[in-house]
């Protein structure tokens, strides 16, 4: 058995438990076949699992690697949150197993955990395995004794496996049940969870096998073994995640307000880099390898903003496509290697980005390959997590001036696209057959005049002049 299919039955059968394995276990599978068809098998093995189809849509948008990155930093967030909240408790009664859970309660050696087996499967075991190893004192009970530990305890806290759209949460059978208890007896109930655990659609609550629980065949008797119960909103008194210390109903406009949020999308070359001098030395170091005569500045980046394979047919003069193969693959080696130091943020943009990031998800929209574009944003010094998505010519069958690049960002984001702002024609005509609006930046190497021929919606000095427009 290969290991993609190792890794989908070992979390068909629950080899690998919590939401934020399977995610993680879920990834390293998708990384190892990528594409539409092993999502489609990895999100069949567990029904009851959103945070799993939410890092793989974003594994799609980008890479199995930003996705692990995108977890890692949640988690961290998670944390700060965790860390004020559990500083001064004392006695936390817990149900089955939770990576997040696990991770805020080892912040408080001196607790006391009243911890349940968790039935079918035991899970709660795990728990308090991991809670004793870490210095923690764990009372370790049969799940039906926890209406008297519930009585004992500060509080309830309960990991999640699906958050819904009106603040109810999902997470293993019998926690709606002690929520319930909770409540009766006036102890606060907190969910330590991630924000990817949202799930705006159905979420079918997994049914297992019934011989996990009763392995005999006796007449009229049958077993039923629901994996997972709904813990009502109004039972809950925060959620805590990556987004804050939150009720239910804070949590899900949090939620709404991102989702909310339409597309701006931008050029990259001369729009948010000035990059034509890594270009340029990168260019001419290829030819020069290759054969053929360095050319003038201009003669090179007067081209930049038509597509990649286009620029090289031009300055080289061939259309050998072997040829023209090559230079396109030692320009990105000297400029991955050598030329990148010569990339520049253009001066602001990454405050105007920072302030459109409140209302707007951003994506980069290049000719250049998608490798190129990550290289030169992180050259140029920007935080790439100010950007939601980058489009490469490698991730489109035509880039600028068609709309192919406009069209896969709104189709990956599932928003539609506000705004297309960028320097050349070639990314107003773009804008243009997507029917967005085009707002040209006059940072680049074409004038006023060449720009209002292609009839973009504004055209602005410099990027300052965006945040007078959105």
């Amino acid at each position: 058995m290969d290991k993609f299919n190792k890794i989908c039955e070992d979390i068909k059968n629950l080899e690998i438990q919590g939401a934020v394995n399977v995610a993680r276990k879920g990834l390293e599978a998708y990384s190892l076949k990528p594409g539409k068809e092993s999502i489609r098998k990895l999100l069949s093995l567990r029904p009851t699992e959103p945070m799993l189809r939410n890092v793989l849509e974003y594994a799609e948008r980008f890479s199995a690697g930003d996705a692990f990155k995108l977890i890692n930093k949640h988690f961290e967030k998670m944390l700060i949150y965790g860390k004020k909240f559990i500083k001064h408790k004392k006695r936390i009664f817990t149900h089955c197993h939770s990576s997040a859970v696990v991770s805020v309660l080892k912040l408080n050696k001196k607790l006391t955990v009243f911890n349940t087996e968790t039935r079918p499967l035991f899970q709660g075991r795990k728990t308090a395995e991991e809670l004793s190893k870490a210095g923690i004192n764990v009372i370790n009970i049969v799940d039906a004794a926890a209406l008297e530990y519930i009585q004992r305890s500060d509080a309830v806290v309960l990991g999640a496996d699906a958050i819904l759209d009106n603040g109810d949460v999902i997470n293993k059978i019998g926690s709606g049940m002690y929520a319930e208890i909770a409540l009766l007896h006036k102890k606060p109930v907190y969910i330590i969870t991630d924000s990817l655990k949202y799930s705006e659609r159905f979420v079918k609550i997994e049914y297992r096998i019934s011989k996990e629980v009763w392995n005999e065949h006796l007449r009229r008797l049958r077993a039923e073994n629901p994996a997972f119960s709904l813990i009502k909103a109004k039972y809950i008194t925060k959620i805590i995640s990556d987004l804050g210390i939150l009720t239910p109903e804070e949590f899900i406009k949090e939620i709404q307000k991102i989702k909310k949020k339409k597309l701006i999308c931008f050029d990259m070359d001369n729009t948010l880099v000035y990059s034509d001098k890594a270009h340029v030395e990168a260019f001419n170091k290829a030819l020069n390898e290759l054969g053929f005569q360095k050319l003038a500045f201009m003669a090179i980046a007067k081209h930049f903003g038509k597509p990649k394979e286009e620029v090289i047919k031009t300055i080289s003069g061939t259309s050998d496509e072997y040829v023209i193969n090559k230079i396109n693959e030692r320009h990105d080696y000297y400029l991955y290697n050598e030329t990148k130091r010569y990339n520049k943020r253009i001066p602001g943009s990454e405050k105007v980005l920072r302030k459109l990031k409140e209302k707007y998800y951003i994506a980069v929209l290049s000719n250049c390959s998608h490798e190129n574009i990550k290289v030169i944003l992180d050259s140029a010094g920007y935080d790439m997590e100010l950007f939601d998505l980058l489009i490469g010519n490698d991730d489109v069958r035509k880039p600028k001036p068609w709309p192919d690049e406009i069209v896969k960002a709104e189709n990956l984001m599932k928003v539609e696209t506000e705004f297309m702002v960028g320097d050349s024609i070639y990314d107003v005509m773009a804008a243009n057959k997507a029917k967005v609006k085009a707002i040209a930046v006059l940072s680049g190497h074409y004038t006023k005049e060449e720009l209002e021929k292609e009839r973009p919606f504004k055209i602005i000095k410099n990027l300052r002049g965006l945040l007078k427009i959105v």
